[in-house]
């Protein structure tokens, strides 16, 4: 299984722990960047916790958007802070 089917699995305590791994790894390096457009895709997700966990991983390549991804996508971001199940 990938990285996003994992993330989209019905085992929110594997996903969730899986979130937290990334997150570690997202401080450190750059080596989830080219995962960033798959993340903005989570943000679409029917569950609100997927949508979460897809908000948190975009925020965690700030460090590392070198191709201003975050500026482009601050729109979809913004209207994450009003979900009323995020």
């Amino acid at each position: 299984m990938n990285i996003i089917e994992s993330l989209q699995s019905k085992n929110d305590k594997e996903s969730y722990q899986l979130l937290l791994q990334l997150e570690m790894q997202a401080s450190k390096s750059n080596v989830l960047y080219g995962y960033f457009d798959e993340f903005i895709a989570l943000l679409n997700h029917k569950k609100s916790l997927v949508r979460t966990r897809g908000f948190r991983l975009v925020c965690s390549q700030a460090q590392w958007d070198t191709e201003n991804k975050l500026e482009k996508n601050l729109d979809i971001l913004l209207c994450m802070l009003d979900d009323e199940k995020s």
